[in-house]
């Protein structure tokens, strides 16, 4: 079990949040593992070998080191990911 953002603002500081209240609240304990990131966390171009590349607005420190601290607290990350490129929350 877990929590899935959606076009949420932030979603590095907020996933982070709920990943702790997860854990400091005993969640975790009864299952809550995952926190997913969903659409908006990638930005539109990609980088000059074609690859993916995260908000830095929303993942100041990248995403692996986000995920790393995730990963620390017993949590794992899942990410949301279209192939096509265009999602229902972009414009």
């Amino acid at each position: 079990m877990g929590f899935n953002s959606y076009m949420a603002p932030q979603h590095g500081a907020g996933l982070g949040d709920i990943a702790k209240f997860f854990v400091d609240s005993g969640l975790q304990r009864s299952g809550y593992v995952y926190v997913n990131t969903d659409e908006g966390w990638e930005m539109k171009n990609r980088d000059a070998s074609g690859k993916l590349k995260w908000s830095a607005g929303q993942f100041p420190a990248g995403l692996p080191t986000f995920i790393d601290s995730l990963h620390k607290m017993g949590i794992k990350f899942g990410i949301y990911g279209a192939a096509s490129g265009v999602t229902c929350g972009q414009d």
